[in-house]
């Protein structure tokens, strides 16, 4: 402490930010993404990234510095991918630039109650365009297996029945063209009689 100026103090807490002795499950951080479009389109060239711990109440605080432009070009759009590579839950507790709070809207998520359900590997919220310091405040669970499976079984069902009733429909569709064929057949018929018989 008394040589270096670093004690147990700034240990715990660089010990919160960096996994020092490489013991804890990459489940504990989430690797967030800004992306910054200045005209040229979502990038990693003007990409701010950020690896944030996930604390024991799951609530994590980020902070980014955007500046406002980039060789002249103004801020078009701003997209907050929160995580890659885990399939996550999500609440926005609070998004706000410098004083002005605003929206985050799931882009790739399914918003259920108090959170948006992620079943994807690239999460992704479109931010409200601003300047300075966007603050997000968020509260993350991981969405287990299970859960996913289920998920996917559910789509696979619910594919499965809409391929069904379009199959049904284009029999129904067929029935009715057959239906039609026959009776203008019939009535080509019955003209053709009459006009035999004239």
């Amino acid at each position: 402490k008394k040589i270096y100026n670093y004690g147990t103090k700034e240990f715990n807490i660089d010990k919160q930010k960096y996994d020092i002795f490489g013991m804890l499950s990459k489940d504990c951080f989430l690797k967030t993404t800004l992306y910054v479009d200045y005209g040229n389109g979502f990038n990693e060239e003007t990409a701010i990234k950020q690896i944030v711990y996930i604390p024991s109440t799951q609530i994590v605080h980020i902070r980014f510095d955007v500046t406002k432009e980039e060789k002249n070009e103004k801020i078009r759009a701003i997209r907050f991918d929160f995580d890659e590579g885990t399939y996550r839950k999500c609440k926005i507790i609070e998004a706000y630039w410098q004083e002005e709070s605003i929206n985050a809207k799931p882009i790739n998520g399914i918003s259920e109650e108090e959170y948006d359900y992620f079943y994807t590997d690239d999460p992704q919220y479109e931010i409200t365009v601003g300047e300075g310091t966007l603050n997000i405040t968020l509260q993350t669970e991981i969405i287990e297996a299970h859960e996913v499976r289920r998920y996917i079984d559910d789509i696979i069902k619910e594919k499965q029945e809409l391929h069904q009733e379009k199959q049904e429909l284009l029999q129904e569709k067929k029935n009715i063209e057959k239906v039609l064929n026959e009776y203008k057949d019939h009535f080509s018929i019955k003209i053709l009689h009459k006009l035999l018989n004239r």
